[in-house]
């Protein structure tokens, strides 16, 4: 297997500067080694498997995958602000579909709709407060990451369902149990909803591993 053959495998998967920074690194040893007069097909050999190699360089490097989990952040401008806006503009359009549908029908009651704008203006405001923090402080990878992701919608959603359920657990530990059952049993929507909400909690697993890397690279590249 010739050097090329080799790091095309073992740094499959990794971002292109990931690439680069690992390509480097071992055609620096190769080359070294072959100044000091060992054989292409022995220093080669001695990387070990490629495959296994990849798996090594994945848990240390920047993958593809893991780029994706990193917010790019916001121009610190009224065109950041509106890209900001506009990440959440579907989850602000649910309360609003639902408040029309309720004036349409005619079954619009004034605590509907005082929670509904309610809810609207809180989104627009977490959104507008994402933006700002993100454009404007300057915060490491780690908690830049942590950051966004309790800034957006669903997680704001989320806390909202936990001080809920904390609510009535404080009221009626014993009842809640058996009522989360029996609404998990028939509401598919409540089950789809938790669904949603775990997936949501494992996008800031993977982000916040993500950052990491990003911040560990970012360190050893400090003088």
């Amino acid at each position: 297997m010739t050097p090329e053959q080799w790091l095309s495998l073992a740094t499959h998967g990794l971002v292109p500067e990931a690439q680069r920074r690992v390509r480097a690194e071992y055609l620096a040893h190769l080359e070294d080694a072959l100044e000091a007069g060992e054989e292409q097909a022995e220093v080669v050999s001695g990387w070990g498997d490629p495959v296994q190699a990849g798996r090594d360089l994945r848990r240390a490097h920047l993958t593809i995958q893991d780029a994706e989990h990193l917010t790019p952040g916001y121009a610190p401008s009224w065109k950041g602000f509106w890209r900001a806006q506009a990440e959440d503009a579907l989850v602000v359009a649910v309360p609003v579909i639902f408040l029309l549908r309720d004036f349409l029908t005619g079954s619009a009651k004034p605590e509907d709709v005082g929670l509904s704008l309610s809810m609207v203006a809180t989104l627009l405001m977490v959104g507008g407060l994402r933006w700002w923090l993100l454009s404007r402080v300057p915060l490491r990878p780690v908690p830049r990451a942590g950051l966004d992701w309790l800034l957006r919608p669903m997680s704001v959603f989320m806390v909202l369902l936990v001080v809920v359920l904390g609510w009535k657990l404080s009221q009626n530990l014993t009842a809640v149990v058996p009522l989360l059952r029996s609404e998990l049993a028939a509401s598919p929507e409540l089950a789809f909803i938790l669904a949603v909400l775990a997936f949501h909690v494992s996008r800031l697993r993977r982000a916040l591993r993500a950052a990491q890397k990003v911040q560990a690279i970012q360190a050893g590249e400090q003088p």
